[in-house]
């Protein structure tokens, strides 16, 4: 069974309407969707905003159901000036960008806070967003408990990761429960606002659920490619 987590209720709800033979369950949590998507057996549930919220989810599902590897979906802030709201990320990585050991030398000491995505559902995963053929691009997801919107925000994350392509609030803290589970997990969002440009609470709020959809829509055809890899 594939676990599929997304931190907010219209990422969770535009996976709902994909899927068939559902069961909500209550947990100590969340309530959870025990259901099929694609045909496949998964769990989908709400983690909650933010990296304890997440841990706490990914840790429960692990603990009480046979999960064979997570996906984290929603939406996330484009680091890209050439990114456009909608476009697909994927994480070939990620680490906490609020993490700081040596301000001095800011990626010092997050190597072992930094996790690299299953090389075959990562192959996996560009190979249905090139089917289906969404915009998309991969390289570093970084997760912090903050909403980005401010330059100074903006330069501390590119400072201390300057390789990172998207941020979000969850995805880094899942992939570590993955990891201490030796599970595979992949980070699998869609841009709702780009955090270089203006106006980006404004956005974020406007292509919320557009990004949702777009996520959801690139999860249920991951779920369907990975049953035959």
């Amino acid at each position: 069974m594939i676990a599929i987590i997304g931190a907010m209720q219209e990422e969770v709800t535009a996976l709902r309407e994909l899927m068939t033979d559902v069961t909500e369950k209550t947990t100590p949590i969340s309530e959870v969707l025990l259901g099929k998507l694609a045909g496949q057996e998964v769990i989908v549930a709400q983690s909650g905003i933010g990296k304890v919220q997440a841990a706490l989810q990914a840790a429960y599902l692990l603990s009480n159901y046979e999960i064979e590897g997570i996906v984290n979906i929603g939406s996330a802030g484009g680091l890209r000036a050439d990114e456009e709201v909608g476009d697909i990320v994927v994480g070939t990585s990620t680490t906490y960008y609020d993490l700081l050991f040596d301000s001095a030398h800011p990626r010092k000491g997050l190597e072992p806070y930094t996790f690299t995505t299953d090389a075959s559902w990562l192959k996996c995963m560009v190979k249905v967003l090139s089917d289906l053929n969404l915009p998309y691009r991969q390289g570093e997801i970084v997760t912090g408990d903050q909403f980005i919107s401010t330059d100074e925000q903006l330069k501390t994350i590119l400072t201390r990761c300057p390789e990172a392509i998207a941020v979000e609030m969850e995805g880094c803290a899942i992939a570590q429960v993955a990891a201490a589970w030796k599970k595979p997990s992949i980070i699998i969002r869609s841009l709702s606002d780009i955090t270089v440009r203006e106006g980006n609470e404004t956005d974020f709020q406007k292509y919320l659920v557009k990004a949702s959809k777009n996520s959801a829509k690139a999860c249920r055809r991951f779920i369907e490619e990975l049953a035959k890899f």
